[in-house]
């Protein structure tokens, strides 16, 4: 059984917003890659601080990457001398990244990241699972978190597998998987900064996120949306979202 470890997050903004987020939070013309990457994660602007602070408490290595992030990781890419092109720099970067960082454990955050082909077109069978496990052997252990259904085969090989919610627990289960249960959660860090702690309250009711609009193929989150439609006529909520089908 692993002890401490050095373990690598995996994540994506999978919205196409990624430069909007990078230009608005710093200067990145005269930014190296690690000082981007640092205020990304503090100021939480996609994933919250919180994960690589529990870690270091935990006595682990932790380490980020936003593998669709093009700026970023094209600006590693360049600072480690790493060639790539127009249809692999993802794939290309970021198994890079992770035989440079060589973590004994890799989290992925979304299974929309494992989808087949995505990172190498040579395997278009093969999940990032399969390809990182046949290339980086000092890789002890993948956990995937699946925050809403796609098709099970994209997790497979996964040695710890999350479902956010129980119909997506449900669905693994009856593929023959063995998901453990892990709703989303909350993250006091956020609230305890010294920014959020020293800032002047200008808005009382606030919501940013992703919302699924109608009702296609993202029908778990449909309580959300259905959620903050009510709260829009009760309250004075404001919204800063991107919308879905």
């Amino acid at each position: 059984m692993i002890q401490n470890y050095r373990i690598l997050r995996v994540n994506g903004i999978y919205g196409g917003k990624e430069s909007l987020i990078i230009n608005n939070a710093f200067e990145f013309a005269e930014s190296k890659y690690s000082e981007i990457l640092d205020q990304l994660v503090k100021k939480g602007s996609v994933y919250s601080n919180g994960f690589v602070e529990s870690m270091k408490l935990l006595n682990n290595e932790p380490h980020d990457i936003f593998f669709d992030v093009e700026l970023l990781q094209k600006l590693w890419a360049t600072e480690n001398n790493i060639k790539y092109n127009s249809d692999n720099w993802q794939g290309k970067i970021l198994l890079s990244q992770i035989k440079h960082i060589k973590p004994e454990v890799v989290y992925i955050t979304a299974n929309q990241l494992c989808k087949f082909g995505r990172f190498d077109s040579n395997r278009p069978k093969d999940n990032i699972i399969s390809i990182i496990k046949d290339l980086c052997p000092f890789v002890k252990l993948i956990a995937v978190f699946s925050g809403s259904f796609g098709p099970f085969n994209r997790v497979l090989n996964a040695d710890i597998l999350f479902a956010s919610i129980p119909k997506i627990e449900s669905y693994y289960r009856k593929a023959g998987l063995s998901p453990i249960l892990l709703y989303h959660s909350f993250d006091h860090m956020l609230i305890e900064t010294k920014d959020v702690l020293s800032a002047e309250p200008i808005i009382d009711f606030s919501f940013t996120g992703m919302v699924p609009f109608g009702y296609g193929n993202h029908s778990q989150h449909l309580r959300r949306y259905d959620f903050l439609s009510e709260l829009m006529k009760k309250t004075n909520l404001e919204l800063w979202i991107n919308e879905f089908n």
